[in-house]
């Protein structure tokens, strides 16, 4: 059965507790992830970069606003 729960209350004690979310530092677990792939470009560093660029100014504006409304 799928369980869901509101991401604004979201921790990794909830995530640990409610899902049984453990570190699992096996090598071949998920191995997929580690071979048969494609080199990482130029092009997929900078949309990655550019991404996580526009997640902390979108992150920074929040954090602004908030310092706003406490100081307020």
């Amino acid at each position: 059965m799928v369980q869901t729960i509101q991401t604004a209350n979201v921790t990794l004690a909830t995530l640990k507790e409610k899902f049984g979310l453990r570190l699992v530092r096996d090598s071949h677990f998920f191995p997929e992830w580690m071979s048969g792939t494609e080199p990482i470009t130029d092009a997929d560093k900078s949309f990655v970069c550019d991404g996580l660029s526009f997640a902390h100014d979108g992150l920074s504006v929040i954090n602004e606003g908030r310092n706003l409304i406490n100081e307020g």
